[in-house]
């Protein structure tokens, strides 16, 4: 994970789009990258199968609405940080919007703020909170709970959040 954003931040602060700007771009190599490694990012980023899947990515991430702000910590992670402190298992509910929310205190967009609020209000219900003796894991769950219900049904197989 590390390398990847690494790799992705030199990226970010290096590349020029435009296969015309390749030799400027290699020839302004950061300190600390090895000569032969940064030529051959650099060719990487050059090639053709690699501008197209970076534009797919591009377009593929335009279209997401339900952005997360947990950068690449994984979700069990922030589960874990946040037992810590409870002392017991968090819903899944109450996890969507520790991870959805930005530092100010808002939601991340407006979908995100929809969501939140629809779980807020089921979870102000008695009915709907989660009674689990289970405390071996991090995160509480049932395939009825509030999250299921406002985000909808898994697929087969695939338990979200």
């Amino acid at each position: 994970m590390a390398w990847r954003n690494h790799k992705c931040r030199l990226k970010t602060a290096h590349y020029i789009p435009h296969s015309r700007n390749k030799a400027q771009v290699k020839s302004n190599r950061p300190k600390g990258c090895i000569l032969e490694d940064w030529d051959v990012l650099v060719d990487h980023w050059y090639t053709e199968d690699a501008v197209i899947e970076s534009k797919k990515n591009r377009d593929r991430r335009s279209k997401q609405e339900d952005l997360h702000t947990g950068n690449s910590c994984s979700f069990a992670v922030h589960a874990a940080k946040k037992i810590i402190t409870d002392g017991r298992p968090v819903e899944r509910a109450t996890l969507y919007s520790i991870l959805h929310t930005c530092k100010d205190g808002s939601a991340v967009n407006e979908v995100v703020r929809e969501k939140m609020y629809k779980m807020k209000e089921l979870l102000a219900e008695p009915l709907n909170q989660l009674q689990s003796d289970d405390t071996s894991g991090n995160v509480a769950w049932a395939p009825d709970d509030v999250f299921a219900k406002v985000m909808g049904r898994e697929r087969k197989g695939c338990i979200v959040g």
